[in-house]
């Protein structure tokens, strides 16, 4: 694993409880006084049932500042490690796919998503960036496939609306050229 990655997770994650123990959270602000060299990381799970979430999203939400900049590398460097966390692994993986595609490294993409797929096969977000995917590698037979599949199994649920259009522009522009 990448000590930068390590690194920046940790920061991250200390940012994350400073940031509960500045809310008022008394078990936060505890294990900071009790820990300044965030040797116990590891344990405050138990102390803090949402502390993983809680890091998850903040890390997540600064991936994202640096893609919005074009810092690409350094977002995925952040992401890294929680694929390891089986609590943030789906999530994990997600991002990094789509990042991945944000990216245009699309056969990089297509690996992270199939093994999202192997979790969910019928996950209509990750079948539309599989079809987005083929179709930029130049496979508009299988992009089709996996689109329509998207399509069918977004139709049914009102949450997967932005997958569905995404899903049906793009068998559009397949179709029409």
């Amino acid at each position: 694993m990448n000590v930068r990655a390590l690194a920046q997770t940790a920061i991250a994650a200390r940012e994350a409880l400073e940031s509960s123990a500045k809310h008022g959270d008394d078990v936060a602000g505890a294990i900071l006084r009790l820990d300044p060299d965030w040797a116990i990381y590891d344990h405050a799970q138990d102390w803090l049932p949402g502390l993983a979430d809680t890091v998850w999203n903040s890390v997540e939400q600064t991936a994202r500042s640096e893609m919005a900049v074009g810092h690409a590398d350094r977002a995925i460097s952040l992401l890294v490690p929680f694929v390891a966390d089986e609590t943030t692994r789906g999530a994990a993986l997600r991002r990094l796919a789509q990042t991945s595609a944000e990216m245009a490294r699309y056969e990089e993409a297509l690996i992270i998503v199939r093994r999202c797929l192997e979790d969910d096969p019928n996950d209509p977000q990750m079948l539309c960036l599989a079809g987005l995917c083929r179709y930029k590698l130049g496979d508009n037979d299988g992009a089709q496939v996996l689109l329509a599949k998207s399509a069918r199994i977004a139709r049914k649920f009102p949450e997967y609306a932005e997958s569905l259009r995404a899903a049906q522009r793009l068998l559009l522009q397949i179709h029409f050229g």
